[in-house]
């Protein structure tokens, strides 16, 4: 080294960093100057458009990310969001020029000549996946209307992801006398994600979603990420239900409010209390379930003026009522419970969107983010 070259100051250590699920470790068009080793857990990398994600990619333990804006010095092209609790380790700009110092000069061109091509082609890139908007029909109380929303997991993706769990949990599981069933992580996103194209993300959000539910847990052994599903029987129930439901026209799905959802899990908790008609016939007073909700919670209070949605949905008789105390409705209960577990799905995928659409505008617009 000549008496007059610059000398660099010492690399800084690479940090460690640790990312909580959902957390972003760095957000697209900001300036950075680091890349990230992965260390433990899943990363989604994703743009923006409009109010809606396009998933791009995942990475996983072993992979580095944010190499692009590092390399270049542009603005980030896309965001990443931990799918999980996340280890990563930081590399810094500084450190990797200490690192370019012993390197020749074409290597240094070559590694421009890279990083411009793979910025073009990310630059390129429209949609990797199907379209995130959807026409949704939402019917309340008899109205029609229809919007305009992001859906981040349809329910075509959804009932594909539900097969994928029935085909590993059927054919590559360990079964058990109970009904029970567990598989590897590994051979279930192999199925999913390589063999049938279902986004990581969207892989990981049915799994919460599933294990919300009861229909899931997640568990390790050996270091290794198991699957265990408590009834597989439940997933193959889940799934027809929800492919006749998603198979009826328009004008005859079960479409319930917010209110109409807190209704029907509030009878499906009283199921119990029920008097029992004999053919599988229950006959519950929903007054006294309306007053037991209202007393227990005031987010579960209803009417019974209100539970005539679920009459007009076609899930409940007629209600008859013969005083202010007392309002009956008779029930069949395989029916019912079949209309509560098909409801329970529904609404826990349409919070996930919900949920997902609130994000997404939040990461849009920082400013009027919830703080």
């Amino acid at each position: 080294m000549s008496a007059t070259a610059k000398k660099l100051p010492p690399p800084q250590q690479p940090g460690l960093q640790r990312l909580k699920k959902g957390e972003l470790i760095f957000k697209e068009g900001e300036s950075s100057r680091s890349m990230y080793l992965i260390q433990r857990g899943v990363l989604r990398l994703f743009k923006k458009k409009g109010s809606s994600d396009i998933e791009l990619a995942t990475a996983q333990a072993g992979q580095i990310v944010g190499e692009l804006a590092f390399l270049d010095g542009n603005p980030r092209s896309a965001s990443g969001e931990a799918l999980t609790d996340i280890d990563l380790v930081e590399i810094s700009g500084e450190t990797f020029q200490h690192t370019l110092t012993s390197m020749p000069e074409w290597v240094k061109i070559l590694l421009k000549t890279v990083v411009g091509r793979l910025r073009g082609a990310s630059n390129r890139i429209r949609e990797l996946e199907q379209s995130s908007v959807n026409y949704v029909t939402t019917t309340t109380g008899g109205t029609k209307s229809m919007t305009t929303e992001y859906v981040f997991l349809s329910i075509p993706d959804l009932m594909k992801n539900l097969s994928i769990f029935l085909l590993v949990g059927s054919r590559y599981s360990k079964k058990f006398q109970d009904g029970s069933c567990i598989f590897k992580m590994a051979t279930l996103t192999k199925y999913a994600t390589y063999m049938n194209g279902v986004a990581t993300s969207k892989l990981m959000s049915v799994i919460d979603l599933l294990s919300d539910l009861k229909l899931l847990e997640k568990t390790e052994e050996a270091g290794e990420e198991i699957v265990r599903l408590p009834n597989i029987s439940a997933i193959d129930e889940t799934l027809s239900l929800v492919l006749e439901e998603h198979m009826l026209d328009s004008s005859k799905k079960h479409n319930l409010s917010e209110i109409g959802h807190r209704i029907i899990s509030a009878i499906g908790k009283h199921l119990g209390t029920a008097e029992d008609l004999g053919e599988n016939k229950l006959k519950l007073n929903i007054s006294l379930i309306s007053k037991a909700e209202t007393a227990s919670n005031a987010k579960g209070a209803f009417s019974v003026e209100q539970a005539q949605e679920l009459v007009y949905v076609g899930y409940l008789p007629s209600i008859q009522t013969t005083d202010k105390d007392n309002s009956f409705i008779t029930v069949d209960k395989t029916e019912f419970v079949s209309a509560l577990k098909m409801q329970r799905m529904m609404k826990a995928v349409s919070d996930l969107n919900r949920q997902k659409r609130e994000a997404a505008t939040q990461q849009a617009n920082p400013k009027t983010a919830k703080r």
